[in-house]
């Protein structure tokens, strides 16, 4: 069984960026972009951005999705996602 690992604040990686260690948000930066890629090819694709993104409740169109005084995902941050 794989080692579970704690997700790296963004800001993080960006300090570390900056000071030269590029590599970490290089590769978030990579990783983002071929989940995306993946949802281009297939919107369905479980490892592709809606799938993911739908564990957040978004891209959200269910009822009330267009009044944004209703919130109707099932998301844990709330509003900040």
């Amino acid at each position: 069984m794989a080692k579970l690992r704690e997700r790296r604040d963004i800001r993080e990686l960006q300090r570390e960026y900056d000071l030269g260690n590029r590599k970490p948000l290089e590769t978030l930066v990579r990783a983002w972009k071929g989940i995306q890629d993946k949802s281009k090819v297939n919107k369905y694709d479980p490892d592709g951005f809606f799938i993911i993104a739908g564990y957040h409740g978004e891209p959200f169109r269910g009822a009330g999705w267009s009044n944004p005084q209703w919130w109707g995902g099932y998301c844990n941050h709330g509003k900040m996602c």
